[in-house]
């Protein structure tokens, strides 16, 4: 019997590894990173909201950039033009467009306390060693500090303290899972970010969470399940996947995720393969165009 149920979000559990774990799946090829880029690409679809008038970031719509769209990347700025929707979307962080933007980075704990989780460091460590490796965290993440928003109501976080208008906020015992990223705390709902016309995703406009640990401490996230978690910001699509649970039944789900990132493993040398390419290959390259070194 077939179901289809579209589910928004990561969840992981290392869900980060849905199959046989590493080894199993497509091999790590050029032709790999090339056809995966091109899945991420595809499944980026550029939104154009209504006018140039970017709405109030203080309110409980900060993350929808009103751009009628839930989950996606949403145009700024559309009189300038639009990202070309078949070209490579990324954030601005490798070494030729670096000064665009850096990503502003908050830590926010629900029981108030100013504690900051080393676990968003290693991540961020992570990231920054495959993407730009001759830099260091501070050239790519401008880490602000504990977030001064007030205690959230689901889906409304208030960010009218905060001195930018976006960026990613660092959030314990707030995940459905072991880990997700989303559009608020305690939410898997897939959020939206705001590209410019050369494809350049603004890390400082719209809010994304990195929720880690369920709210009764059962399920607690490794190092390895943060930079999953993480890394699923950077990739910046959102691919439909469809699963079998062993019983007949089939079921989809919007996580993002392929062969060597949550599928047959979490987070191994394809994964990183295809990020390290996104990153050295200029915003708006197409597929046919990428250059590829393994």
């Amino acid at each position: 019997m077939a179901m289809a149920l579209s589910i928004s979000g990561c969840g992981s559990d290392s869900d980060s590894n849905r199959n046989d774990g590493y080894g199993g799946g497509a091999k790590l090829t050029e032709q790999f990173v090339r056809s995966t880029i091109g899945d991420i690409t595809a499944s980026s679809s550029v939104t154009v909201q209504e006018s140039d008038t970017l709405p109030d970031m203080t309110n409980e719509n900060a993350n929808y950039w009103d751009c009628n769209s839930i989950g996606g990347l949403c145009a700024y700025e559309p009189s300038n033009g639009v990202a070309q929707e078949d070209g490579l979307k990324r954030y601005s962080i490798s070494a030729d467009d670096l000064a665009i933007n850096s990503i502003p980075v908050y830590y926010w704990n629900e029981d108030g306390s100013d504690r900051k989780d080393p676990r968003f460091m290693y991540a961020m460590e992570q990231i920054q060693k495959i993407i730009l490796p001759k830099g260091k965290v501070s050239d790519i993440f401008d880490i602000r500090g504990m977030a001064d928003i007030p205690t959230v109501e689901f889906w409304s976080p208030d960010y009218s303290n905060l001195p930018t208008e976006g960026g990613i906020i660092f959030s314990v015992g707030t995940a459905g899972n072991h880990g997700n990223v989303g559009v608020a705390p305690h939410s898997q709902q897939i959020y939206n970010s705001m590209i410019d016309h050369n494809n350049i995703i603004l890390g400082d406009k719209g809010w994304v969470w990195l929720n880690l640990d369920n709210p009764e401490g059962t399920k607690i996230a490794s190092n390895e399940v943060a930079v999953h978690e993480f890394a699923h910001i950077f990739f910046a699509g959102h691919m439909e996947n469809r699963y079998d649970d062993g019983k007949g039944n089939s079921y989809t789900v919007t996580d993002g995720h392929f062969d060597g990132f949550g599928i047959h493993g979490a987070f191994d040398e394809r994964a990183e393969a295809v990020l390290r390419a996104m990153y050295t290959n200029p915003a708006g390259t197409t597929k046919e165009n990428l250059v590829i070194q393994l």
